[in-house]
């Protein structure tokens, strides 16, 4: 069963809701291995057995074997696209699913109950969502003593490069005549997925419009009123850092814990 959250829903977070994402993340990217730090990342979230963890934007539930490796630990999946939730539902054996919960949600609405989960993260998604301050609030309401949360670096040149490319594209792609060069074109890339990905926003306008809000370290400390941890992807793996030296990496990751329980 999947419950929807309550609320106003904005242009950006449609795109989830109404387009071929879901499908395309399906055929070509779910196969795909993140950076090799998955194994990473579960150890700082570092869950314990009766943990509930619950993972925001969670998509197809990559993270969830390891997350359930753990005896006794259970996971809620949210994501805005109940598509999505049913393909990650249909991966798992049903001994696998009493532990698992999926609800369709936007991360600004969270429907649980302030301090109802253990830990709570987001992955390759916060970049997504126009408003990551009430998001992250809202991460920061529902959890009890951690969150963990993935950033793409705004003054980094090659997410500058995607940022302004995603947003050229958008322009563009809104004119018919541009839209049938743009995509003719990218169809001869070498890029398999690009291929595919092309192939259905052929068939789905919608597809090609992707939203995409990057962030520096500033607008992070604002995000965070207490002390927090951060860690960045070196040689495949995390490593702890200062936010100072992220200008050099595409990705940070931060730690921290929510206010009421410091």
């Amino acid at each position: 069963m999947y419950k929807r959250a309550h609320g106003f829903t904005m242009k950006a977070e449609k795109y989830f809701i109404h387009s071929s994402y879901a499908d395309l993340w399906t055929e070509g990217i779910r196969r795909s291995r993140i950076y090799g730090i998955i194994e990473d990342f579960i150890k700082v979230l570092a869950s314990s057995p009766g943990d509930l963890v619950l993972e925001v934007g969670c998509g197809e539930g990559r993270f969830i074997p390891l997350i359930i490796k753990k005896q006794g630990t259970s996971y809620v999946g949210a994501d805005i696209c109940s598509k999505m939730l049913k393909y990650a539902r249909n991966q798992f054996t049903r001994k696998a699913r009493d532990r698992l919960h999926f609800v369709v949600a936007e991360a600004k609405h969270l429907p649980f109950r302030s301090k109802s989960v253990n830990k709570s993260f987001c992955y390759a998604t916060i970049f997504f969502i126009p408003n990551k301050s009430l998001a992250i609030k809202e991460m920061e309401r529902v959890s009890k003593d951690k969150i963990l949360i993935e950033f793409r670096n705004l003054l980094h040149p090659r997410m500058i490069f995607h940022f302004i490319k995603s947003r050229l594209m958008n322009f563009l792609l809104a004119f018919p005549l541009a839209r049938k060069l743009i995509l003719s074109f990218m169809r001869h890339t070498p890029n398999a997925r690009t291929q595919l990905w092309v192939k259905m926003a052929i068939k789905d306008r919608r597809l090609a419009l992707e939203p995409f809000f990057l962030d520096s370290p500033l607008s992070i400390y604002r995000y965070f009123n207490k002390t927090f941890r951060s860690y960045t992807i070196s040689e495949h793996k995390l490593k702890e850092c200062s936010l100072k030296t992220w200008f050099f990496k595409p990705t940070v990751i931060i730690e921290a814990i929510p206010e009421a329980t410091l």
